[in-house]
């Protein structure tokens, strides 16, 4: 380009009137592409070592330039995943769906988070390299939306997860509680309120694990600044007592039961003696 305006000053020069030269400082070869005592500056400039490695030089620094900006450009093509995502309107099939696991959702959020932060970190709204720059605001205000609104969506269905298990886990909580409450006086109603302590006591390690399960999604919500609902907070609190009143309260006292009403009953036993239960009780 630059080459093209220095040609095109040279040619304009030479539609200028006659310019003066001193004959002693031609030599032969130019004198012979003078006439009408007009010389022809392009032809001088064209012919200097200095034009030469002018144009050299300026054609070397629009190549490397120009190699530089395409670099940057070319670098694009790692946030196209971005795009696409956004393109094929993936968002709205991933919203449609409630068959979202804990571990699926902080990846899918971790990987949001990930491509926002690629898009701040190294699209500028202007890339300049050398001679040439690059416009990257309009793609970055396209892609920039794309990250954000589906962080909030998976945000919004991790609550709505966390609301459902905490509801489940509580309700199952206060269940067994009130099951393991219950003081038969009868030898039968009591051998049958032992066989529940025994199926409540092997669905601990389950439990346990639904409890973890909402810790991890509670550390989700607090870790991406979800604000928790003062209902689903209070339920979350609750669903802790619940849980501490299972583990501490409800198994304690019926084993206080057990041992009162028939470990140490003096023999002979009110009725035959609950066997399945002998470990439980330990």
């Amino acid at each position: 380009m630059c080459v093209v305006v220095c040609i095109g000053i040279i040619g304009v020069v030479d539609t200028v009137d006659r310019v003066l030269t001193r004959e002693s400082q031609e030599n032969v070869s130019i004198r012979k592409e003078i006439t009408d005592n007009r010389p022809l500056v392009a032809a001088l400039v064209k012919r200097s070592r200095l034009y030469a490695e002018t144009t050299a030089a300026i054609d070397a620094k629009l190549a490397a330039d120009f190699v530089a900006v395409e670099r940057a450009v070319s670098s694009l093509e790692k946030h196209r995943p971005v795009w696409l995502f956004g393109r094929e309107k993936k968002l709205d099939a991933y919203r449609e769906r409630r068959d979202h696991t804990v571990e699926q959702l902080e990846r899918d959020m971790r990987e949001q988070t990930d491509w926002a932060k690629d898009i701040d970190r190294h699209m500028k709204n202007v890339q300049k390299e050398g001679m040439f720059q690059a416009e990257m605001a309009t793609l970055r205000a396209l892609l920039k939306p794309i990250t954000s609104d589906a962080l909030e969506t998976m945000k919004e269905l991790l609550l709505m997860k966390f609301h459902e298990k905490c509801t489940e886990l509580l309700d199952l909580y206060r269940h067994k509680n009130n099951l393991l409450k219950e003081n038969p006086d009868k030898i039968e109603p009591f051998a049958a309120h032992v066989e529940t302590f025994i199926r409540i006591r092997e669905d601990g390690k389950q439990l346990a694990q639904k409890a973890q399960q909402i810790e991890v999604m509670k550390s989700l919500l607090d870790q991406y600044g979800k604000t928790i609902p003062i209902n689903d907070a209070t339920r979350y609190h609750d669903l802790h007592d619940d849980e501490k009143a299972h583990h501490i309260g409800a198994i304690t006292n019926f084993k206080h039961n057990v041992r009162t009403r028939y470990l140490l009953t003096p023999y002979p036993y009110p009725g035959p003696y609950p066997g399945p239960f002998t470990e439980s009780v330990n």
